[in-house]
């Protein structure tokens, strides 16, 4: 899909009767991709004891199965970046979406742990690729309307998510067997890269005029070719990651032990009200119930963010909500489970978007917003991949989830103490 289609967005042909299919395509694709970024992992976490049962797999390579597309996201953000920097970010997506697609079908094949392990790497990839190419895009394709573009996906991603958690169980009984349920999720993929496959000759046909040039594109410097998202100002010396930053390592603190309980409980929140007597489809359920609570904080907080001056009011409110959901996982997860795992899901969705926006104003300017959130995702990703596994080692070790769910509790409460440090001053402050 090429990247002229930027200008489009302010081009008055866009609103003629004949330009509407490009528009509508575009919006298609992004959110078809959108909607698979979460479902390898989301998707496998209420079929734990199936997996477990017939593969003999252990608590540490549950846990690892979990944790594979989450080290992809973090340790492989640099080769896709210089991806998406050769090839432009539509190629990239259709590469990435392929990969989702391709890996979640290969899991037909996940009677035999390391072929499972393989597609989930083979998934975990794509998803890595999509998740920093998909920012890029959507500055291409719209320039005018980046921020609700991309609440836009991020609604998508988080529905993909409760979806696939809600189903895979279902789709167990449907099909006859828990592979073809994992592999079932390469369909929804394959739909995104048809999408993107025919989006150019849709756009190609619907295109009037020379629209080479985004709207916001520098009068002094030439238009890129299709996919280049460089800057259309003048170059600035590049800097580093913002190591160095009190407030950039801060927040990667803080995102770290929120992404590490976010994860914990997607691998092993089913299995832990399975334990509890909890039928797999409505463990399967509460997982997306969960699941859609994190969309409704993700996207109502922020909002409110933008009317107070210290943000750490609404980040603490919400991450108390976490202590509150991690206690009452821990001690009482039998216990009106629909409120317990909504109430853990408002923290967790609230406690993330939060930390996000804080991150953005934090920064001195786009640019050093880029490189602190790079730094951040980095490390609370690899942080984050840690947390399925102990949670399952500590389970093999004690044999039930009392000790590795009173982790989480403290966790949750380290959480609520490192919020107290994020300070107003510190606005502006990352360069």
């Amino acid at each position: 899909m090429p990247a002229q289609i930027a200008a489009s967005e302010a081009h008055p042909a866009w609103r003629s009767a004949g330009h509407w299919l490009p528009r509508l395509w575009a919006w298609a694709a992004v959110l078809a991709l959108a909607v698979n970024l979460r479902t390898t992992v989301a998707s496998a976490s209420p079929l734990v004891a199936d997996i477990r049962l017939d593969l003999r797999a252990s608590g540490a390579e549950l846990g690892f199965l979990t944790a594979l597309p989450v080290l992809c996201m973090a340790w492989l953000a640099p080769a896709a970046h210089r991806l998406v920097h050769r090839f432009g970010p539509e190629r990239a997506v259709l590469v990435a979406s392929a990969a989702v697609g391709v890996g979640n079908g290969l899991r037909l094949a996940g009677t035999h742990l390391p072929a499972l392990l393989a597609a989930t790497f083979v998934a975990g990839a794509g998803v890595a690729v999509a998740g920093v190419a998909l920012p890029a895009l959507v500055r291409a394709l719209f320039p005018n309307y980046v921020g609700r573009a991309t609440g836009a996906y991020t609604v998508a991603m988080m529905l993909g998510a409760a979806a696939a958690s809600a189903a895979s169980v279902p789709l167990r009984d449907l099909f006859g067997s828990w592979p073809r349920s994992l592999g079932a999720w390469g369909l929804p993929a394959a739909v995104a890269t048809v999408l993107w496959l025919g989006g150019g000759r849709v756009v190609d046909r619907s295109r009037s005029g020379n629209l080479g040039r985004s709207p916001r594109s520098h009068p002094g410097r030439p238009p890129g070719p299709p996919g280049d998202v460089r800057s259309t100002g003048p170059r600035r010396p590049r800097r580093g990651l913002p190591w160095r930053s009190p407030a950039a390592r801060t927040i990667a603190v803080f995102l770290s032990l929120q992404s590490m309980l976010a994860y914990a409980y997607l691998g092993w929140l089913p299995p832990l009200l399975q334990g509890q007597g909890v039928g797999d489809q409505a463990a399967g359920a509460l997982l997306g119930a969960h699941n859609l609570a994190q969309l409704v904080a993700a996207v109502a907080l922020p909002a409110l963010a933008d009317r107070v001056h210290d943000v750490r009011r609404l980040v603490l409110a919400a991450v108390s909500l976490t202590v509150v959901g991690a206690v009452w996982m821990a001690a009482l997860p039998g216990l009106l489970p629909w409120v317990g795992v909504s109430v853990l899901g408002l923290g967790l969705g609230g406690g993330f978007s939060l930390g996000l926006v804080a991150a953005t104003s934090y920064a001195a300017d786009p640019a050093a917003a880029s490189r602190v959130v790079a730094m951040v995702f980095t490390v609370c990703y690899t942080a984050a991949a840690a947390a399925p596994v102990l949670v399952g080692v500590l389970h093999d070790v004690t044999g039930g989830f009392r000790l590795p769910f009173s982790l989480l509790v403290l966790l949750a409460a380290g959480q609520w103490s490192v919020a107290f440090r994020l300070q107003p001053h510190w606005r502006g402050s990352i360069h």
